[in-house]
């Protein structure tokens, strides 16, 4: 009965790291409640930390230069994966995007990468990513908290 309504989730010292910040950004708490068990469903390893495979592996996407680009920037600490805190930010900030923003955000990913630039094949690889079942559903998520 606890894992229904969230106990068990609450208990988790990683979800405690971000509820402050959650709550800041006028959020309900249910819904960084429901976004813990998502992260753990993609954290496979079950070590409180998501990394790049597992990250392709949950959104069900081929990696590609724009993915990994967009999961270096939800890696705030440069640590190879996405803690909670980092997971739940980054797709709350994603979420909030308009296509506008969207567009900015690809923009600017391909610009800090010199090597790179934006083309038409990265935005081809992005808009493949994100018509993915898996992210689809997720993305439908995020957009109703």
């Amino acid at each position: 009965m606890g894992w229904l309504f969230g106990e068990t989730v609450k208990k988790d010292a990683n979800y405690h790291g971000c509820r402050y910040v959650w709550g800041k950004l006028h959020q309900k708490e249910s819904d960084l409640v429901k976004l813990k068990k998502v992260f753990d469903a993609a954290d496979r390893s079950g070590d409180g930390e998501v990394d790049i495979h597992e990250f392709l592996m949950y959104l069900d996407v081929e990696r590609t230069k724009l993915i990994e680009h967009i999961f270096r920037q939800f890696d705030t600490d440069g640590g190879d994966s996405l803690s909670f805190k980092e997971f739940a930010l980054a797709l709350w900030t994603f979420a909030s995007l308009d296509i506008n923003g969207i567009g900015r955000f690809t923009y600017e990913i391909y610009k800090n990468d010199q090597r790179d630039g934006i083309d038409g094949s990265g935005i081809t690889d992005f808009i493949e990513g994100v018509r993915s079942r898996r992210f689809e559903v997720l993305w439908w998520f995020l957009c109703r908290l």
